[in-house]
């Protein structure tokens, strides 16, 4: 899976596997809610600008490990 570490941020952005990217456009690596069994979908959603363009959707909380270091929500 790819995302994108935001180090002025709490937040990490990670493309969901039901994004839209427009005809043509292939994602790879992208993240499967429906495969996590600690998944959390919030009723707060997300907009945001970036110089290279736009993001938005829902914040999810999920716990997630990269490489060896595991990485849990705050409660």
């Amino acid at each position: 899976m790819r995302a994108i570490f935001d180090t002025g941020s709490t937040n990490t952005w990670v493309l969901n596997k039901n994004t839209d990217l427009g005809e043509g456009r292939e994602k790879q690596f992208s993240y499967d809610d429906s495969a996590s069994k600690t998944v959390t979908k919030t009723k707060k959603g997300a907009g945001i600008s970036f110089g290279s363009g736009k993001l938005a959707g829902h914040f999810y909380k999920d716990d997630i490990r990269i490489g060896s270091c595991e990485v849990k929500p705050a409660s």
